[in-house]
């Protein structure tokens, strides 16, 4: 799993990269669904709201979440925040490069 962030003028993203399994297009509408589970799960255990409860909690704080993700491919999560105030308080803060 990588985590590289990115940031341009107006926003800053984090990207979570794997090299899993990745998933069909078909499947990608549903996986922010809270209780939702792809059918042959690799952890049967999963109750199915993980995905939903950090999407819910990143655009609470005015991120904006997407993936990108094929069969065999791996998954990109990305997370973009705006620059900038909301209510007075910082949004997202300058990166450090390192």
């Amino acid at each position: 799993v990588r985590v590289p962030a990115e940031e341009a003028p107006l926003t800053v993203a984090l990207r979570v990269e794997d090299n899993g399994e990745g998933m069909a297009s078909t499947e990608i509408p549903h996986i922010f669904e809270r209780f939702y589970r792809k059918s042959g799960a690799a952890n049967p255990g999963s109750v199915g709201i993980g995905l939903s409860l950090a999407k819910q909690i990143f655009e609470l704080n005015g991120a904006d979440v997407c993936v990108q993700s094929a069969p065999g491919a791996g998954s990109v999560f990305t997370v973009t925040f705006l620059k900038g105030t909301k209510d007075g308080k910082p949004v997202a803060g300058n990166l450090k490069k390192s």
